[in-house]
């Protein structure tokens, strides 16, 4: 009984153990894992509202010039008929006033007996009977396309789809060694899968986007993107015209750079770059993506 009882103390104790040294610790750095999301999910949604925002202000940019430009146009078409107008109504006017007055003369006249002034009348009418050209105005109209909301939509941006997955995470009791699996043995030396020629001189970071394409950077602005096979797909330039001083990609896919003139961390949202951490009194020379985290640390 008492060996029993002594044998159950030691499992009790181990018990304890790996509780308080191994299984407690994997739990708050889930705890911990869960809070950074939280807070990550939290800022992700503020950089993309103020994307959003910005997208909106060159938008209404866009706007505003479309409409100035139609009032300058309508303006100048207003002005020049105007003239034009302008110049035809003083000609109709002369000649009321010209009509005004040989009516004023034909009346004197017929109320007259001055022989000599009777006689010497000549008559206008033939000239009175042609008559001012009847002015004809096609107005200026503007016609609007249909809005097209879901194109209007699309051609404003695209958000892509936020998802959390539960990945079963295996559980290594503290102290125990990794062993390489039977059979299998480490390589002495790295195995070259492919070669790319990137034509960047000097090469200083490569970062993984996935495991078919690659970023790399190196002593100018510019950040390229290449597939295994060597393509270039894409080049992006630092938002300040400096040199990147490091490169990573988060776990969720977006490049990141370190901007050692600006003292921030950015990161490319919807192929623009936006400051997602400012860091105050010291710049960052480094940056690395904690995979288990998806912290970054500089």
């Amino acid at each position: 009984m008492m060996k029993k009882f002594q044998l159950q103390k030691e499992v009790l104790k181990k018990d304890l153990e790996e509780l308080e040294k191994s299984i407690y610790p994997n739990y708050e750095k889930a705890s911990s894992r869960i809070s950074f999301h939280k807070t990550a999910l939290s800022e992700n949604s503020k950089v993309l509202i103020s994307a959003l925002k910005k997208r909106g202000e060159e938008w209404h940019r866009e706007i505003n010039l479309i409409i100035k430009n139609f009032e300058f146009e309508i303006n100048e078409t207003e002005s020049k008929h105007l003239v034009e107008l302008e110049n035809q109504e003083g000609k109709v006017n002369c000649r009321i006033s010209d009509i005004s007055q040989t009516i004023l003369d034909l009346r004197k006249l017929l109320i007259s007996s001055d022989v000599c002034m009777v006689s010497e009348y000549k008559s206008r009418i033939a000239e009175f009977r042609k008559l001012p050209p009847q002015l004809k105005i096609n107005l200026q109209n503007i016609s609007f396309e249909t809005i097209n909301e879901r194109q209007l939509s699309k051609q404003f941006g695209s958000l892509t789809k936020c998802s959390i997955t539960l990945e079963e995470e295996k559980y290594i009791a503290q102290g125990v060694e990794l062993s390489v699996p039977s059979g299998k043995t480490l390589m002495d030396k790295p195995k070259i899968l492919t070669t790319i020629n990137t034509e960047i001189t000097p090469l200083y970071n490569v970062t993984c986007s996935t495991d078919e394409e690659i970023w790399t950077s190196g002593g100018d602005k510019i950040m390229k993107l290449f597939n295994i096979q060597g393509d270039l797909l894409k080049s992006m330039q630092t938002e300040s015209e400096y040199t990147p001083q490091n490169i990573a990609v988060t776990m969720s896919g977006n490049l990141i750079y370190a901007d050692l003139m600006r003292g921030s961390i950015m990161i490319m949202i919807n192929e623009h770059f936006h400051p997602r951490i400012r860091l105050s009194g010291w710049s960052p020379y480094g940056i690395f993506v904690h995979p288990l985290m998806n912290s970054w640390l500089s």
